[in-house]
């Protein structure tokens, strides 16, 4: 066997999450409605202790720390000046971030709540009712809610605040958090089974009542499917959840979004300034959300990283790709459409909108292909004479290009291209292709990866097929020759070890991997040709054997690592 050509390894966390069965509520005593702010959320407001204990544990208090209360003492009046509030995993990151994942046990309960097909929906655990997410009466802010109940109106009856819905109470706390900067609703409905009540349960919750409020965390609620067919469901969403003149921070990435329309971002507000879209399903963005997405400028972030469908060939889709790629931003695209996105430019020939900014923002991404076309364009056999001023400017920085993109060029193609160039320009052109650590000459291999994979398994059900949330996804190019090769390490949680089976397809390929630490073949190039990688994994299972399932205990985090390995390919017996 060849000795190994080339190692990437790449990291990727995935989550099994394991919980105790169904929570039951017991019904509340009733109790006087005026001072809210002193009800405790469990043996007040009745909400399952489990709950309040995972909210306790991620949110933070008006100190910037873990909150000192018990889970049957917290009170409405200490969630209101707490500067965090979570009802999902919070981890924080060695740069100070926090990365959010679903809480089994806030999922389970969410998903555990009695609904109803209706279209207005009413039953003994909640009301969804489009005047209570629009509030034009001004009846259902949190604190009035929790104090008063709410009135009769468009057919659901008067509430006292003791029987108001237990999914209400949940919103209504939640919208008495009048300091918080962070609400954090990661998957918190991401295991209701109806996408239309999963996405008016989010409208529940009115943003722009929040004037503290600086970032909202909705990814993976899966919401994507209810666009368009959950009657005023979306509506109600787009116009009240996400509506805000203070949040600058969303995230809605996992949420199974196939287009952006012109409405999802349209109340975001222009204060905003990162707007995470990762890895959903996006494939067409409508011209108007280079509108809505013209916020962030310098300091902002737009990410749209694992959403390697994006059509740049829609001229609408394009026309935003490089509005949001040219206003300052960093924006975050799967490589294969950023390359898309310059060649599609180049086709529809939109000049000067391919601007040294938007180069730049993807320069590091730009493949040789991609490198030959900026030269036809610029030296006229493209359609625009103009390009020459952009791709001679000071302004582009040649220091973010690939060097082994650069090796690729013949040299023809690389004297045309340095020539393009300004003199100063020149110079770093030239030092950067003989950077000997960004590639060598001729095919290299490169594998760029985003996303997750989220399981959740609850005790006592069955083990056997556990359906994962989220992609993960892979790009790069594997060369001739090459295989890719993947392994999983036992996953862990305190002392308790387990080695899971992941089953998914790739390629109309199925795989399967042991978390024992053994390496596989995924994919042989033997094709006498690069084969690019662009793919999203969806839709994984993962099983345990029935001896593993005995030794889990409720409310475990197990976090589990993917080595995807490229090497040569095995000379074959002749």
């Amino acid at each position: 066997m060849n000795a190994l050509r080339k190692h990437l390894f790449i990291v990727l966390s995935t989550l099994l999450v394991f919980i105790a069965g169904s929570l039951f509520v017991e019904p509340q005593q009733a109790h006087a409605d005026t001072d809210y702010q002193n009800e405790t959320l469990v043996g007040d407001l009745g909400l399952p202790q489990e709950v309040v204990g995972v909210m306790i544990k991620n949110s933070l208090d008006a100190n910037g720390n873990t909150p000192s209360v018990s889970a049957t003492s917290v009170t409405v009046g200490n969630i209101s000046q707490w500067q965090t509030v979570s009802l999902a995993n919070r981890k924080q990151n060695a740069d100070g971030t926090y990365t959010s994942s679903t809480n089994a046990t806030v999922a389970a309960w969410f998903a555990g709540l009695k609904t109803s097909s209706d279209n207005q929906v009413e039953t003994k655990d909640m009301i969804l009712y489009q005047d209570m997410s629009e509030n034009q009466s001004n009846n259902y802010t949190g604190p009035k809610m929790l104090a008063d109940g709410i009135p009769a109106n468009y057919g659901h009856a008067a509430y006292s605040a003791a029987d108001l819905p237990i999914f209400n109470k949940m919103m209504a706390l939640l919208m008495c958090a009048t300091d918080a900067k962070t609400i954090d609703l990661t998957g918190i409905v991401s295991q209701v089974s109806d996408p239309a009540i999963r996405i008016k349960m989010l409208a529940m919750f009115r943003t722009d009542d929040m004037k503290s409020l600086t970032e909202l965390d909705l990814g993976y609620n899966n919401f994507g499917p209810a666009v368009g067919t959950s009657g005023w469901g979306y509506y109600s969403f787009y116009s009240n959840t996400l509506h805000s003149s203070t949040v600058e921070t969303w995230d809605l990435s996992y949420e199974g979004l196939t287009s952006l329309d012109s409405q999802l971002l349209m109340n975001i507000g222009n204060q905003t300034r990162n707007v995470n879209l990762a890895s959903n399903s996006l494939i067409t963005i409508d011209w108007n959300n280079g509108n809505w997405l013209a916020g962030p400028g310098d300091d902002g972030n737009i990410d749209l990283s694992g959403n390697n469908q994006i059509n740049s060939t829609d001229r609408n889709t394009l026309d935003v790709l490089l509005k949001v790629s040219g206003n300052g931003s960093t924006t975050v695209l799967p490589d294969t459409v950023a390359n898309d996105m310059v060649t599609a430019a180049i086709a529809a020939n939109v000049g000067k909108s391919l601007s040294a900014v938007v180069l730049n923002n993807v320069a590091a991404q730009l493949d040789t292909d991609s490198l030959v076309a900026l030269v036809n364009y610029a030296t006229g056999q493209g359609q625009y004479e103009g390009f020459k001023e952009i791709l001679a400017s000071d302004d582009f920085d040649v220091s973010k290009l690939s060097a082994s993109a650069l090796q690729g060029l013949s040299d023809t193609e690389y004297t045309a291209l340095k020539n393009s160039l300004s003199t100063k320009n020149q110079a770093a052109v030239e030092t950067k292709k003989n950077d000997s650590t960004g590639g060598s000459t001729g095919s290299t291999a490169n594998l760029a990866t985003s996303g997750a994979w989220q399981f959740v398994y609850q005790l006592g059900t069955d083990a056997s097929a556990i359906k994962g949330l989220g992609a993960l996804n892979l790009s790069g190019t594997l060369p001739n020759g090459q295989s890719l090769m993947l392994s999983m390490a036992p996953w862990t949680s305190g002392n308790t070890q387990i080695n899971p089976t992941i089953n998914f397809a790739l390629r109309n390929t199925s795989v399967s991997v042991i978390a024992n630490g053994s390496v596989q073949t995924v994919q042989e190039n033997r094709s006498g040709q690069d084969m690019p990688l662009n793919l999203a994994i969806s839709n994984p299972t993962l099983s345990l054997s029935a001896d593993q399932v005995t030794n889990l205990t409720s409310q475990q985090d197990f976090n589990g690592v993917l080595v995807w390995t490229i090497q040569n390919v095995p000379v074959m017996p002749r």
